[in-house]
């Protein structure tokens, strides 16, 4: 027979059960915090630049439940005003 898998965080009772799931709960009050308090500025700034982190900034804010005004007027502002103007002066500079 196989044994069972022991690890230090498979037991509910252990200590390093204990200190994982108080892990997880520090990692969401700070996922808390930050949407609640930058969420708005965190998504302007990663809208505002062509990156592929920007897909994950979507899942983030929607896991934290940024409110959805939030999260498009950042979008908008990012996108069309700030990421559209760099754009734009770059085309017109070299071209």
């Amino acid at each position: 027979a196989k044994p069972k898998h022991s690890g230090w965080t498979s037991n509910p009772n252990s200590l390093g059960f204990k200190i994982q799931q108080l892990g997880l709960q520090i990692q969401d009050r700070i996922l808390q915090f930050a949407a609640n308090h930058l969420g708005f500025w965190t998504v302007m700034m990663f809208s505002s630049v062509p990156n592929p982190l920007f897909d994950l900034i979507g899942f983030w804010c929607g896991h934290t439940l940024l409110p959805f005004r939030s999260f498009f007027g950042a979008l908008l502002i990012g996108k069309g005003l700030i990421k559209a103007t760099i754009q734009s002066l770059i085309i017109i500079f070299f071209f």
